[in-house]
């Protein structure tokens, strides 16, 4: 049995052996490796079947020094096929958390000790897009500035934000789907602002505080207590989605003109919601928000025109 089982094995190895030789080297096939990165050529290279990335060249660093570049692939990735490889950029002091989305890798950022004022996230990886910000990531960071947030990005926990008291400018991603309690607030981010049309719903302070002037609900169907309170905001552009507000969602603001997109009937269904609270008087000049927008001028949808993307009066 033994002498069998070996005669087996060795025209195994024999068979192999011949296969390799017709197929003129099939069992050392090579295979290639794009490398891309902005701003440099593209390189590509032939390497055998089970090569390490690790054990080639690694992406050009970026200028901006407080950039990490990497290739967007697992530091352990193993190249079995045909394969393009993509640098990507991101912010020293970053760190991220993997998971799964639809059977695909994805990552969190989990947190930040960075010093530097200007955060880069970046839309890839390790092999996988960034879809969300962990809660409380960057709460009462005073060192931050400004923060680049990548298209992949779909959610961001509450408090996310939250305190970053010198952080006045960033740019709300169009995969955005949620804008959670907290996770703007008590910020300096200026504007304008324009809620991403994949958001429904705009949490709990929000953007308490913050210091634009210029709003844009888009497809926003409800806004928390507090959402866009504060002492900058002049000008509304109030989709006729957003139906329910709260009587203190957009507390203390100055607001002067609001653009409607739709009709006096369609305003008149707009749901201003009572809340008790104590310590502000919600019946002060800037403190209801329904008395507050009756102050307000407002256009509707056959009054008004964007004229070069700024919302204009039709005279």
């Amino acid at each position: 049995m033994k002498l069998y089982k070996k005669i087996i094995a060795l025209s195994l190895a024999i068979i192999t052996l011949l296969t390799c030789a017709l197929t003129m080297g099939a069992c050392t096939q090579k295979v290639s490796v794009t490398f891309v990165q902005e701003g440099y050529e593209n390189r590509v290279v032939s390497v055998k079947k089970g090569t390490s990335l690790k054990s080639l060249s690694k992406p050009k660093e970026a200028t901006d020094k407080s950039l990490i570049t990497e290739w967007n692939a697992k530091e352990n990735f193993v190249i079995e096929e045909d394969v393009i490889i993509t640098a990507i950029s991101y912010t020293e002091g970053l760190s991220f958390e993997e998971g799964t989305h639809l059977g695909k890798t994805s990552y969190t950022v989990v947190g930040y000790k960075g010093s530097h004022d200007k955060v880069v996230i970046p839309e890839f990886y390790r092999g996988g897009s960034v879809r969300s910000i962990k809660t409380q990531v960057f709460q009462r960071n005073l060192i931050i500035k400004e923060v680049v947030l990548p298209e992949s990005l779909v959610s961001m926990g509450v408090y996310a934000f939250y305190g970053a008291k010198n952080l006045t400018k960033i740019n709300i991603p169009s995969s955005l789907t949620n804008l959670q309690s907290h996770v703007f607030g008590d910020t300096s981010i200026q504007g304008p602002l324009s809620i991403p049309e994949g958001v429904e719903e705009v949490g709990l302070r929000a953007f308490w505080a913050a210091d634009f002037t210029f709003l844009n609900t888009n497809n926003v169907k409800k806004a928390g207590q507090f959402a866009f309170g504060g002492q900058h905001l002049k000008t509304i552009v109030w989709d006729v989605n957003l139906t329910t507000v709260y009587d203190n969602t957009f507390y203390m603001q100055p607001v002067e003109e609001i653009f409607y997109t739709g009709d006096e009937s369609d305003w008149a269904e707009v749901e201003f919601l009572e809340v008790d609270y104590e310590g502000t008087n919600a019946n002060s000049k800037y403190g209801a928000t329904e008395k507050l927008l009756q102050e307000a001028t407002i256009y509707f949808y056959l009054d008004w025109e964007y004229v070069d993307g700024v919302p204009t009066p039709i005279n």
